[in-house]
């Protein structure tokens, strides 16, 4: 392996531990954010970005909101947020 092979790949490898650290703090800020909420369907895409954010790191919490979004969706027929959660609940399952 030639020094560019090498540092590239060091490169990649130290910024996917970089990126994954800053998913945990947006995962974090937008839990933050979900009791000022005052619209439903602001907060049914709400819990989708959070399981978005949460789905590779924490799947199992990430099915809970998704699941809670789903839920919301449907008390207050918002179709758009229920497809949204569905779709992330299927993402994480897969």
């Amino acid at each position: 392996m030639n020094f560019s092979i090498k540092t590239t790949l060091l490169f990649f490898i130290f910024s996917y531990n970089y990126l994954y650290a800053q998913n945990k703090n947006i995962a974090d800020s937008l839990i933050t954010l979900l009791p000022k909420q005052t619209h439903d369907t602001n907060k049914a895409l709400l819990l989708d970005e959070i399981a978005k954010n949460l789905m590779y790191s924490k799947p199992f919490e990430a099915m809970q909101f998704a699941k809670e979004g789903i839920e919301l969706s449907e008390s207050i027929k918002y179709i758009k947020g229920k497809a949204r959660n569905m779709n992330r609940l299927g993402s994480i399952l897969r």
